[in-house]
């Protein structure tokens, strides 16, 4: 993301965070929310455009696979969105094996941001992919 031209005008940064803890600290995660749910994306989302104070983030949160985790298949993922005026998610289900399933996660999340970067309002779907 940052490799674009004058990207230190418009890309403020990005947030790991991988471990449930981490999500709840810095993102503002609510103890308790399933880590594979539209509940989770959109907090991410809102979580991340609070911390780099942007204009807009998306966020992504599911299960890559290859085995299904706290009763979610793999390739069950959630993508976050969130703007200064609305916040909102979109569900993937993405069949193929982890590698798979990562590629197309950061390709929808990807599209999603540049979507949202030209003054789209993505609606909340499921997707297969």
């Amino acid at each position: 993301m940052g490799k674009g031209p004058e990207a230190q005008d418009w890309f403020a940064g990005g947030v790991v965070a991988y471990q449930t803890r981490v999500k709840e600290a810095v993102l503002g995660l609510p103890p308790g929310t399933d880590p594979c749910s539209p509940a989770c994306a959109e907090q991410l989302a809102r979580g991340v455009r609070a911390v780099l104070d942007a204009d807009l983030a998306v966020s992504t949160t599911g299960v890559g696979g290859p085995d299904p985790e706290d009763g979610h298949p793999p390739g069950t993922v959630y993508l976050g969105w969130a703007t200064r005026d609305a916040v909102g998610h979109r569900r993937l289900r993405i069949d193929g094996d982890p590698v798979e399933v990562l590629a197309r996660t950061v390709a929808e999340a990807t599209a999603l941001l540049r979507d949202l970067a030209e003054g789209h309002t993505p609606s909340s779907v499921g997707i297969s992919a």
